[in-house]
């Protein structure tokens, strides 16, 4: 049942057949073709490019050592990418081995921030590193996180980390929360 490499519109055959006309495909899935083997390096110029990568990395596995992201532009964003457990963070998660090198580009929010313990739609940290993620960040600046609420909400309104980060060469610019800027969790 499982022998197709295709489905029946010519798009690659993923996973468990379904009695459809295509496959039906996870939750997160990777689009580009050329981002679905670990140890890629791509560059990215907007929010939408570096959340594919990420997502495209996360499920991609880390055979090869991981995955390399180039920043060639700043990045704003202009909402969250994942509200969850974790809180609000504007770029998907990064749970599994990636370098993220800033060319000294930046990655800011463009919303505002109130600190009134209540999280509104423009605030979010920037970066979350999950709990299977291993990130190292290059030559960047992080700038206008801002992590409100209650609870794990509240924490790192720049990165929270419950892994691995190496920073080098990073600027943290008003990044606000409760508990400023970076937060490390033990996993």
């Amino acid at each position: 049942m499982n022998s197709t490499t295709t489905d029946q519109r010519g798009f690659p055959a993923l996973g468990i057949r379904d009695i459809g006309a295509f496959e039906a495909q996870p939750t997160e899935f990777c689009q580009d073709p050329l981002l679905q083997t670990d140890g890629f390096t791509t560059s990215v110029a907007s929010a939408t490019e570096l959340n594919q990568a990420i997502v495209c990395a996360n499920l991609n596995g880390d055979t090869n050592g991981g995955d390399t992201i180039n920043l060639s532009d700043n990045i704003t964003l202009d909402t969250a990418f994942e509200n969850n457990s974790f809180g609000s963070t504007g770029i998907a998660a990064i749970d599994s081995p990636i370098i993220l090198n800033g060319k000294d580009f930046s990655i800011a929010s463009d919303g505002t921030c109130l600190i009134d313990g209540i999280n509104g739609p423009t605030e979010y940290r920037l970066i979350r590193v999950g709990a299977t993620g291993d990130f190292i960040l290059n030559n960047i600046t992080l700038s206008n996180g801002c992590a409100d609420g209650a609870g794990i909400d509240s924490n790192g309104g720049g990165i929270t980390v419950v892994c691995y980060l190496l920073i080098i060469a990073v600027l943290l610019i008003i990044l606000l929360a409760l508990v400023l800027g970076l937060e490390m969790m033990a996993p």
